[in-house]
């Protein structure tokens, strides 16, 4: 993942190539939506703590059935074709790396609790200026404001506030179960949150001056 993007040559230039992206938050919560904008042919630049604790390192397979945070196929598959920098944004010279990260880029993916960034003093209000065309993307369970913002969010939550659960038990084949928390896969709900995160971040970028 550290160091030069490995698109094939053979593809040509991409619809994002030059597009700078910041992604920043724990497990898939932005994981996704990177990997397809840098798949899109953006240069994708993957924020992490020193720790190497991110919940997608620690899920397998792994190769040989040996975890090791570095080839699982979770972080591989997630984080393929992007570029990584450590840092810990609650210290000051992780705040400045962070300010420096930001003014090089053009998009910023926010995966953290709402309001976390701004609680660093690292939101939009703060960065926005940095440069003035800085797009940043909130990618969130259940939005960033009232009445649900604070609300913790899951994938379950998702699949059954939408009324997702109701729709697919109307559809043939499908087990009719009622009254049970059923969701259809783990992470179905995220995965369409990363991909309108990465329509709305493309979009936002075309439509700068």
């Amino acid at each position: 993942m550290r160091g030069e993007q490995r698109h094939p040559a053979s593809a040509g230039v991409r619809p994002l190539t030059g597009v700078r992206v910041l992604e920043a938050g724990p497990w898939i919560s932005a994981c996704y939506a990177g990997k397809l904008l840098a798949d899109l042919g953006a240069d994708v630049v993957r924020v992490e703590s020193p720790d190497g604790d991110d919940l997608a390192r620690r899920f397998g397979p792994f190769p040989g059935d040996t975890p090791d945070r570095e080839t699982g196929a979770v972080h591989l598959y997630y984080n393929a074709n992007k570029r990584s920098v450590t840092l810990r944004w609650e210290s000051g010279t992780g705040k400045r790396l962070f300010r420096a990260l930001a003014s090089w880029v053009d998009v910023l993916l926010d995966g953290c609790d709402p309001g976390y960034f701004d609680g660093q003093g690292l939101g939009h209000a703060a960065l926005g200026q940095e440069p003035p065309r800085l797009v940043t993307v909130s990618v969130t369970s259940l939005g960033s404001s009232e009445p649900y913002g604070a609300y913790k969010g899951s994938d379950l939550i998702s699949w059954h506030g939408s009324g997702e659960d109701y729709r697919r038990d109307e559809c043939p084949g499908i087990l009719h179960v009622r009254r049970l928390p059923k969701e259809l896969n783990e992470t179905s709900n995220d995965h369409r949150r990363h991909c309108n995160a990465r329509h709305s971040a493309a979009r936002r970028h075309a439509d700068q001056p």
